[in-house]
């Protein structure tokens, strides 16, 4: 089936349901590449605290600031 909306734009609608059908299919499937990663310790999350603690200071003695 075609429709005519102008002069030279037409729309296929035989193209359409295929296409959404894939896009329906394929965002799921996107979405749930995403990675999960196993809930910390709380000596991990302690570790990891006291890690950037001591990161921090290096990390501060070029920062300057004019007011």
């Amino acid at each position: 089936m075609m429709i005519r909306f102008g002069q030279d734009l037409t729309f296929h609608a035989g193209r359409l349901l295929p296409t959404l059908a894939l896009l329906a299919f394929c965002n799921p499937a996107i979405a749930q590449q995403a990675t999960v990663s196993a809930p910390l310790s709380a000596d991990e999350v302690l570790r990891r605290v006291a890690q950037m603690n001591e990161q921090r200071p290096n990390a501060l003695e070029s920062y300057s600031s004019a007011r």
